[in-house]
């Protein structure tokens, strides 16, 4: 199945997370009048701030597959992209080059277009135009993250680096730390993930950025070609979004989708209880019925334990949930995605022993009717 696509309603950058109601399964089925009142979005940062790191090497020359588009001018394009329809979220950014061409190996392999500070829509745009479009010189990745280090260190909060990659790079004189150990090191220091924008076609070099995306849960590695084709694949780096929908009057003649109950899990457990299985029934028996829509399943934790636990626990309880269907309804795998946050978001005050109840939960959003 797909791990990681969410289908959302709004054009949104990076990163988010649509989630439903804790109403019972319900078919919304042919009505000539159905009520919808309006749409409340709220977006919840899970993240102080990012770095953006953009790879201007030769590596980068070549084709995007099937594309029709250069690599490194389908990077400019996604930065772009994502900027223009980037919230108004206060975080704090950078954007820096990592390449060197002729001119040595003494100098900062860092080259800022962006030096971090408050992020500003407008002053990012600038930058991003400013980037190389000509693909030169070696890609340094073991020095480049080095030099984060000062960078991190004079940032408060949790800090997401965004890496274009082909897994390659050029060994750094004086440098005998891999770029998975120097990376390590860093996540041991800050509170930082890495999400590796992958052109990777070597097993080497995919195994690298695999590795890297290891370190912690909330590191990811995303293809380069799907992040750019599908402008709706997020992964929710840097903030999740809370919708609830009130319904007015409006004619419809087909079903229209299904509300599902939050599937909700006992402390500390990836077990889906059996008292949610009419509600499971409903949403597998809707997939088979509608092989063109789509289901995202999304964990959450309680408030409880540590963030690096609860990532892993929130993304166990989806797959779980998935697991189920794709075994009980014999469902195409592509139908479901999944995503996991943690104890990010949560739906009541986890100072309770029913908020927390309420918060160990998979959200399903069905779509692609």
């Amino acid at each position: 199945m797909k791990r990681a696509k969410l289908i959302v309603l709004i054009g949104v950058v990076f990163f988010g997370l649509t989630a439903m109601g804790a109403n019972a399964a319900e078919l919304i089925y042919k009505t000539e009048i159905v009520e919808v009142l309006g749409i409340k979005i709220e977006l919840v940062k899970t993240a102080d701030n990012f770095i953006v790191l953009y790879d201007a090497s030769n590596s980068m020359k070549g084709p995007l597959g099937n594309t029709g588009k250069r690599k490194i001018d389908a990077q400019k394009q996604i930065l772009a992209e994502r900027n223009r329809d980037f919230p108004g979220l206060k975080l704090n950014a950078g954007l820096y080059t990592f390449s060197l061409g002729t001119g040595g190996i003494s100098r900062k392999v860092l080259k800022a277009y962006y030096p971090m500070k408050p992020y500003d829509s407008a002053g990012f745009a600038k930058a991003i135009n400013q980037l190389p479009t000509k693909a030169s010189g070696a890609s340094y990745l073991q020095p480049a993250l080095r030099e984060l280090d000062p960078i991190l260190s004079g940032l408060s909060g949790r800090t997401v680096v965004f890496i274009f990659s082909d897994g390659g790079y050029t060994r750094w004189s004086g440098e005998f730390s891999s770029p998975l150990e120097i990376a390590k090191e860093l996540a041991g220091k800050h509170n930082v993930s890495f999400y590796l924008i992958s052109t990777a076609s070597g097993d080497t070099q995919k195994a690298l950025l695999k590795d890297i995306a290891s370190i912690n849960a909330s590191s990811r590695v995303i293809s380069f070609q799907d992040f750019l084709e599908d402008k709706e694949l997020q992964s929710g780096a840097l903030f999740v979004i809370n919708k609830k929908i009130f319904r007015g009057l409006f004619t419809r003649d087909k079903v229209v989708g299904l509300k599902t109950q939050n599937i909700l899990f006992d402390f500390d457990s990836v077990d889906v209880k059996s008292k949610f299985n009419s509600e499971l029934h409903a949403l597998g028996e809707f997939l088979q019925d509608s092989p063109k829509s789509e289901v995202t399943l999304v964990g959450f934790t309680d408030g409880s334990g540590s963030e690096e636990y609860n990532l892993g626990l929130s993304r166990k309880r989806a797959e779980n949930v998935a697991d189920y269907l794709v075994k009980n309804f014999n469902l195409d795998e592509s139908q479901i995605s999944i995503l996991w946050y943690g104890s990010a978001a949560p739906l009541a005050n986890n100072d309770t022993l029913e908020g927390r109840r309420l918060n160990r939960r998979v959200v399903s959003l069905v779509s692609g009717l």
